[in-house]
């Protein structure tokens, strides 16, 4: 089992999610996404909701190989 060092205020299952989603799609600030490594180095179970994350778009990959329409462009 690991020890979970993560500040209290980043407990919020939602915030953690949030923060997640953001760094995964890469739209995170520089400082937060520093900030988040830095949490991800220390508690693991950032690392597995990353993770968790990358899974998730992964599947979702094939969906937007889709050429668009030609009235598109």
């Amino acid at each position: 089992m690991h020890k979970r060092l993560t500040p209290l205020r980043y407990s919020n299952p939602a915030i953690r999610e949030h923060l997640v989603s953001q760094y995964v799609l890469g739209t995170l600030s520089t400082n937060a996404r520093k900030r988040l490594e830095s949490l991800m180095a220390s508690d693991t179970s950032w690392t597995e909701l990353v993770t968790q994350w990358h899974a998730y778009l992964y599947r979702l990959e094939p969906m937007a190989v889709d050429k668009p329409p030609s009235w598109v462009w």
